[in-house]
This record gives C-alpha cells, structure tokens and sequence, in this order.
C-alpha cells in the first residue's frame, strides 16, 4: 500500500534569507494586532477603528516603500482633487478621541505625508531590507533660491502682522514648506528614467478625461439663464475639485502638455492609438476653454507661445509653402468658443465685478506694501490684513485669497521674499532651456513640453490661489527631474 505523504507548504521557507524573515515577521505581527484589535473593540471601540486606521496607514507605507513610482502616480492624481476632504469631526468613532476632532484635510495632502513617510523609509531602510535604493545624491535645482526664500518666511513669521506669529509659522509650515516637500522634492527623487514620465503622462491623459466628462455634464447639472459654462459642481455633497471653474480649469491646462506628447509619441507607433489621444486632446482642451477662464486662455496662449518659440523655423516655413489642407478641418471647432469668449468677456457682468475687486485687491495690497516693503508682514498674513481693512469689507464682504502669487508674495514676504520666489522658478525654467540641447530623438519634444507645462502653470498662478498646490508645483518638479534626466550619465538609456 502507498503511504501518501502530507505536503509541506513550509519546505521552501529558507529562514537564512532576509526577505523570508521579513515575510513571517509581517505575517506573524498582522496575526497580533488583528487579535490586538479584535479585544480593544470589545473595551474601546474607538481606539479600535484608530488602530484599523493605523495599520492601514503602516501597510500602505511599507508598499509604497518598495514601490514609490506607483505611490507618485497615486498622488499625481488625488492631490488634484483639493475639494475631498477627509474630516475625522464627521466620524463616529472619533468623536471621543478629541486629538482628531480639528485634523482635516484634502486626501491628497493625507496620502502625499503617507508616501513622503515611506520615501523617508526607503531611503534609510530599504537598502538594507530590500535592496532598493533612491538616488539623492543632490539637492533639485533651484533648491538654493527656494531654501533662502523659506529662510527668509520662517524668521518673518516671527515678526508677523499684529502678533499673529503661531498663525503665521503654521502657514509657512502647511504650505511653503509643505509644498516643496512633497509636491517638488517628492518626484524629483523618485523619477529616475523617462518611462515614468510617459506613464504619468499617460495616468494624467484619462484623468483629464475623467475631468473633462465631469465638467461636460455641468452643462445639464448647472443650467444658467445667463451665461452658459462649464464649471465644477457638487456630487452628493461633496465638490471634489471645489466650486470655482478655475478649479477645473487648472489641472486640464496641466495636462493638456502630456496629452499633446503622448498623440506624437504613438504616431510612429501606433497609429490608432495616436488616434484616441489626438481626439482625447481635443475634448481636454475644448472643456478648458468652456470654462471661460481668462487665467485658462492666458496660460494656454502663453504654452502656445513657447512651443512656437522652438518651433517658428518649421512654422514660417509651413507657412511659406501654403500646405493648409482638410486636416486642418478641426481647427474650425474651436472658432465658435472663441466668439462666444470674446462676447463673454465684452458683456457679462460677472467679469467687471471679478475685474473690479482685483483692481481694488491690488491697490490695497500697493498701499500695505509700500510701507514695509523689504521683508512683509509675515506668511499667511494677507487674509488678515484684508480682514482689517473696512473699506473692501463693506463693499465686496469677506475677503478672498489673493488671486496671483505675486501680490500674495510681495505682501507676506516683501520684495526680498518675491524675488527669491521668482528667482527659484526662473531658475528651474532656464536651466531645463539651456540642457535641452542635450535631448535626441522623441526627448527634445517631451522636454520641450515640460518647459512649456511649467510655464503654463506659473502663468495660470498669476490670477489664481493654488501656488501652493499641486497644479503649479508638479510641473515645476516634472522641471526639475527633466534637467536632472538630461545630466544623467544613463541618458542613452532613458531615451530608449
């Protein structure tokens, strides 16, 4: 008779290998906490949902550990959605754990502290757990510009306006500091080839196209009798992008740069596929432009601007040899929004009300100015300023974030603090400029296209309130990694 044997799941298990261990001590420590949570319900409930929560939070970061790509991609499109918010005052369970009652904040800001942490991880343990490594030999460009100009927000936030230093540290921490942490440091050490470029191109594609459906159906959703556009709305009480059509405009012209690569960089490749990508595009940009947003169509001209700008030998010479034919076609869609903008910004009212209070925002902030003009009155401190200032109360009522970070700066942090300000994005776009003579083949469009995205985010910032969001500071870290791909020693091997 055949004795038969029992199989041995455990006999491959080589507990001599570093991994293997690592695999039975996070089998073994789910096993304890689980059971550790399973008998804190029965006395704490509410301990018991934070532990869940927490453990959570600890698996997410030991993934992201191993997979920080995968994490940047995840945070490339949250951190776009500034409206969902996760507020721990709405939870039941919280409720009697008052540390949480006041932490609220966009999901994006929560997942992007969660990668930042195992990024931290990574770096100082995975080496040696799992062999991966980051490079961070140097600091990203403009950092020394960007450094003196936080230098600078951390000793007048000791000097703020009336007093209000806690106030004006905790902006300079949750935003100046924060910003440049995970929305420019972040990317610039995880990206270390081109694929990852063309993936979140790629990620950001369907995104926009997600958005730009959203927008589309806010056309039915927020029928006006006035002027119809498209602008975001809320979705069973939330407003995931905010309530503001720039809002919805911004991450759109964001993409809008990659969008325009990936239809050339399949032409070559796949003709169908340069297809979706080219008529995608065009839904993107034409959903852009319905918002009626001049700070979209100024941003957008000013893309149009630099791409010519490298490209006006071809242009002039496409022009010259008069080779218009039906494949320009297209274009024609585009000339009825162009009228309807133009009437739109002749006639609504709505425009000399919004033109009105920026004129009058930028006088009041020239009046502040002018009499502590070096270093400002502190971060943060442009809210409260406003919030003094009578005259703008009684005739426009609560005051607004300054729409442009230029006012924003020169304000808080005087004519030294804008020009480090600039400096650092002067910096970053002129130096992407002068490598680009370094790129060959379907580099010199993609590198061209970043300068020209980040360009387009600055100028949107102009005349909106996200210069600390992730809309203005992915492009400028997409910036920085491009520079830092050109100076590669494996550039032939990125470019592949």
């Amino acid at each position: 008779m055949t004795k038969i044997k029992a199989p041995n799941f455990l006999e491959n298990f080589d507990l001599s290998e570093p991994k293997t261990q690592l695999t039975c001590g996070a089998v073994f420590l789910f096993v304890v906490v689980g059971l550790f949570l399973a008998v804190l319900q029965i006395f704490s409930p509410s301990l018991a949902m934070l532990g869940l929560f927490l453990s959570v939070v600890l698996v997410l970061v030991s993934y992201l550990a191993i997979r920080p790509e995968m994490g940047f991609y995840i945070l490339a499109v949250v951190s776009i959605f500034n409206g969902w918010e996760i507020n721990f005052s709405q939870y039941e369970w919280a409720r009697n754990l008052p540390i949480l009652l006041k932490i609220n904040a966009p999901i994006g800001d929560f997942f992007a502290v969660i990668l930042f942490v195992s990024v931290v991880f990574s770096l100082f343990f995975g080496w040696l757990l799992f062999g991966h490594k980051i490079q961070y030999k140097l600091l990203p460009p403009g950092s020394a510009w960007y450094g003196i100009f936080l230098f600078v927000g951390l000793v007048m936030s000791y000097f703020a306006y009336d007093h209000q230093s806690i106030t004006s540290f905790y902006f300079w921490l949750r935003n100046l500091l924060f910003a440049y942490l995970v929305f420019f440091l972040l990317p610039y050490y995880i990206i270390n080839k081109k694929e990852i470029l063309i993936k979140l191109f790629k990620v950001w594609f369907w995104l926009g196209i997600v958005i730009a459906v959203y927008g589309f159906s806010s056309l039915f959703v927020n029928a006006s009798s006035s002027w119809l556009r498209v602008s975001p709305y809320v979705i069973n009480g939330m407003a995931p992008l905010g309530i503001n059509h720039n809002l919805l405009a911004e991450p759109l012209i964001m993409i809008i740069p990659g969008a325009i690569f990936l239809y050339f960089y399949f032409k070559q490749r796949d003709s169908k596929l340069a297809q979706w990508y080219f008529w995608g595009t065009l839904f993107i940009l034409s959903i852009a432009l319905l918002t009626l947003s001049r700070a979209a169509w100024l941003s957008l001209l000013a893309g149009i601007v630099v791409m010519f700008y490298f490209y006006r030998v071809a242009v002039f010479e496409y022009l010259k040899q008069k080779r218009f034919n039906y494949n320009w076609l297209w274009s024609l869609l585009f000339m009825p929004i162009v009228f309807y903008m133009f009437n739109f910004l002749a006639n609504a009212p709505i425009v000399g009300g919004s033109t009105s209070s920026r004129w009058e925002a930028t006088q009041v902030t020239w009046f502040y100015f002018a009499q502590q003009p070096i270093f400002g009155y502190g971060p943060g401190m442009y809210l409260e300023i406003f919030n003094d200032t009578q005259v703008l109360l009684w005739d426009y009522g609560d005051p607004l974030e300054s729409h442009g970070f230029l006012q924003k700066i020169v304000l808080e942090q005087g004519i030294v603090g804008l020009s480090l300000f600039l400096g650092f994005i002067v910096w970053l776009i002129y130096t992407l400029y002068k490598n680009l003579t370094k790129a060959r083949g379907d580099d010199v469009l993609l590198y061209q296209l970043i300068l020209a995205m980040a360009v387009m985010a600055v100028v949107f910032q102009l005349f909106n309130t996200s210069y600390f969001r992730s809309v203005m500071w992915l492009p400028l870290a997409l910036t920085a990694v491009s520079i830092k791909l050109l100076n590669s020693e494996e550039l032939e091997k990125y470019g592949k």
